[in-house]
């Protein structure tokens, strides 16, 4: 099994556009480089790519809202409906999940490959999820 590309992006609030850095480095003073320089990371959010593609083939990375069926049980009587989900990373497991906001018994979470981007949270900070 092979890791993950390890990628980045960085959005620029000011400017409200991704940046495609060259690399990012965290040493005593967090920095973006990118093709034409460096710049502080503290002005930037950064967000990293999660290995996976959605059903479109696009890269998913942190922070990216999905849309995707859930599955919910109450009771015996099954149902499927149309869910938002954010793209975080679990530090108690130590690894990338769909989280969602919804109550209910049980919850059956779509895989990543079954859910489509619509957006990220800084670019659509109109959809809430909480």
């Amino acid at each position: 099994m092979s890791s993950p590309e390890l990628k980045f992006r960085a959005w620029d609030p000011k400017a409200a556009c991704w940046i495609i850095p060259s690399r990012v480095t965290n040493r005593q003073i967090p920095v973006v480089h990118t093709p034409v320089g460096f710049r502080l990371k503290s002005r930037f959010v950064i967000s990293q790519f999660t290995g996976m593609q959605d059903c479109n083939g696009r890269d998913i990375y942190d922070g990216d809202i999905m849309e995707g069926y859930m599955a919910t049980s109450h009771g015996c009587s099954p149902r499927r409906r149309l869910q938002l989900f954010l793209v975080a990373w679990n530090t108690w497991s130590h690894g990338w999940y769909l989280d969602s906001k919804v109550e209910g018994n049980w919850r059956f979470f779509p895989s990543f490959a079954q859910c489509a981007i619509i957006g990220n949270r800084w670019e659509n900070p109109e959809v809430v999820l909480d």
